[in-house]
Order: C-alpha cells, then structure tokens, then sequence
C-alpha cells in the first residue's frame, strides 16, 4: 500500500453505529547531530490504530477515541514477529468492546487492510519458536555469569 493510499485509507475506514477504525501515522524522533543514533529511528513511521466513535457535538462531528489498539512500525508491518505482537495486543482490546459480532467481524477486515492477521497455526508455531529462542537466551546469560563469576576468583 503506497503512502497515499494508507493516507486515505487513515481516514473514516469503517462506519458502523457511528465507531470506526482509523488509522494515524506518527513520524518518528530524529537522531540529533552528534548523537548516539536512536534505536529503530530508520523504521520510519510509526503507524497507530484506534476504534473511534463519531459524536455531534454543537452541530460539528467529533471524534472520540473508544479504544487504543495499538501502533507496528511501517516499515516492520509486513514481517510476521510484527504482526504477531500487533494481533495479539489489539485482540484483548477489541473483545473487551461491546461489538456485536457482524461489527467485530468488520472491524478485523478493516484492520486486516493494513496489518495482515497471521494464521493461528502459524501464530502458535512462531510463538513457541520465540519462547525456545528466549530460553535459550536465559541459559547462555547464566552460563556468562558463572563464568564471569570464575574469572573473579
């Protein structure tokens, strides 16, 4: 999806009851000059979503933000570690909403458009490939203390 078409698609995605998903890109902080260079400063924008609610207030539309999904780097949004954690943030969020199933059911499709829901099969086995890599991790980070500890002596 080009920048202009995620420009248009941020706006009004899902009109139901007067909620709907939006989208909002968020630029990301620079790296000063003679800085240390910022950790994920090159992912370039950061892409945030929320259920908003339309409301009349005074005679003018406003927007309230009915629930924080989440946000995934755009650069990052087409890998699956991204889209896993995106997914498995913004479901908790959503099923804590008193939708009704056809809303929710729309809702997913319009959130599917930018970020791509991963399969559960494939949730579940890279989930578990991540929780053994961690504790792998675990293990070589003991195994540096107690030969750290060795060296000491």
């Amino acid at each position: 999806m080009s920048r202009l078409e995620l420009r248009a698609f941020c706006f009004c995605v899902l009109v139901l009851c007067g909620m709907f998903v939006r989208w909002k890109r968020r630029q990301k902080a620079k790296t000063r000059p003679g800085r240390k260079l910022r950790r994920r400063s090159d992912a370039g924008d950061s892409l945030y979503c929320v259920v908003v609610e339309s409301q009349r207030i005074n005679g003018s539309p406003r927007q309230k933000v009915v629930c924080y999904l989440g946000s995934v780097d755009d650069a990052h949004r087409d890998k699956l570690w991204a889209r896993v954690d995106f997914w498995d943030a913004a479901i908790p969020k959503l099923d804590r909403l008193p939708l009704t199933r056809r809303e929710r059911e729309q809702i997913f499709k319009a959130i599917d458009c930018v970020v791509a829901r991963v399969p559960d099969d494939e949730a579940t086995a890279f989930r578990k490939e991540r929780e053994e890599y961690f504790q792998v991790l675990v293990r070589l980070w003991r195994l540096h203390e107690m030969l750290h500890e060795l060296r000491l002596r």
